[in-house]
């Protein structure tokens, strides 16, 4: 589960906080990380990234799921007076039903690495100044591992996390554009008809791994027939969702209508990923 994979704070001994070489930083640091997953505060898709020494991104590149891009398995850590530098393999996460927790998925196949590389201000002197650093692009404790993820994720990854989470209260228009009250379909409000619903898109990733499935979402439906407002309810991960996402924001409906006035309406849709041979 995500919580037994998530590293947390750095426990300093009395010593650390005395000056040391790079080379002993860097076996502390290696002991410590090694063979662990760290969780990136930005899902960077880049393999090669370049940070500066407050944690922002110096490499031109573009964010993507965190369920793909947001964590990677530590395999060795390089100090010097100039730079931190980790490589390490990317590790991706399904959502599985039965036990409502996120999995990590390693295909022991794959040779794609991660490097990155921190550029220090001054030498790391001490353990202590590696991993304030190092916290400037890794999120080390569960309230950073909490934030590094989307709003809709949040109170998945916050029941593997083991701590409290209150959702999100969406204050944006559920109507879209005219502001108007959403409302459930029954009685003389009736459901919108699709007339426009694009095939959804594998990631490449998910078609590798062979995941599928199928992701569940609340949606407003707007008086235009578009799509306003979406929320996850039954995710599946391996960069699906996202691809869910962006699908249903491409349908359209035939409005639903109150009285025959059309009308927006909260309704729960499904949008399935399914391989065939």
């Amino acid at each position: 589960m995500l919580k037994n994979l998530i590293v947390l704070a750095f426990a300093f001994s009395a010593s650390a906080s005395i000056g040391a070489s790079a080379q002993d930083v860097q076996k502390t640091l290696n002991a410590q990380y090694g063979n662990k997953v760290l969780v990136l505060r930005h899902s960077v898709q880049a393999d090669s990234q370049d940070y500066g020494a407050q944690g922002n991104l110096l490499t031109k590149a573009e964010e993507g799921s965190w369920t793909l891009f947001g964590r990677v398995l530590v395999e060795s850590i390089k100090v010097s007076p100039e730079a931190i530098e980790l490589t390490g393999q990317r590790v991706r996460y399904n959502y599985n039903p039965r036990s409502k927790h996120f999995d990590l998925t390693k295909n022991p196949k794959d040779k794609t690495r991660c490097h990155l590389r921190i550029k220090l201000e001054k030498p790391a002197s001490t353990d202590q100044d590696a991993v304030a650093v190092m916290g400037k692009v890794f999120a080390l404790n569960k309230e950073d591992v909490l934030n590094s993820v989307p709003e809709w994720w949040r109170s998945y990854v916050a029941e593997d996390l083991g701590v409290p989470y209150a959702p999100f209260n969406r204050t944006d228009s559920p109507a879209g554009s005219n502001g108007n009250e959403a409302y459930a379909v029954g009685g003389n409000v009736t459901a919108p008809h699709i007339i426009f619903q694009p095939e959804p898109q594998f990631t490449k990733e998910a078609r590798k791994a062979k995941h599928q499935g199928v992701v569940g979402m609340d949606v407003i439906v707007g008086v235009d027939g578009m799509v306003h407002q979406i929320t996850i309810v039954r995710p599946l991960g391996m960069g699906l969702d996202e691809k869910a996402m962006e699908g249903v924001r491409a349908w359209r409906f035939k409005p639903a209508t109150r009285n025959g006035q059309p009308v927006a309406v909260a309704v729960y849709v499904e949008v399935e990923f399914r391989l065939y041979d």
